[in-house]
């Protein structure tokens, strides 16, 4: 998911399965620019197929309003991570969470 500086959450949808699953994988690529202020979140399956003691996942429709919600890249795993945990409560894990956070902060000045 991408946050732009405005609070708009874009879907990153190219892509594939994680690294070294697959020796045979297909992968797409994609370029997407990252403007000052940008925040990249990227977290796989296990975040939002998190299941609640009724067996309900914590799902897209929680994370999107969170994602809009904060800017600063420490904030927003802060605040997705906690709600995580409060929705899951005691339920168990059934899957990896691993979420990677990145904030644009200074434009580029040279590619070299």
């Amino acid at each position: 998911m991408l946050r732009r500086l405005s609070g708009q959450v874009e879907r990153l949808d190219c892509g594939g399965i994680p690294f070294g699953i697959s020796e045979t994988a297909q992968y797409e690529c994609a370029i997407v620019e990252l403007r000052k202020g940008d925040t990249l979140f990227v977290f796989t399956d296990g975040l939002v197929e998190a299941e609640n003691a009724s067996g309900e996942d914590f799902g897209e429709g929680r994370l999107l309003p969170l994602l809009q919600a904060n800017g600063r890249a420490s904030d927003t795993m802060r605040e997705v991570m906690g709600a995580v945990d409060m929705f899951v409560g005691n339920a168990r894990q059934h899957d990896d969470i691993t979420c990677l956070v990145f904030r644009r902060t200074e434009p580029v000045t040279s590619l070299r």
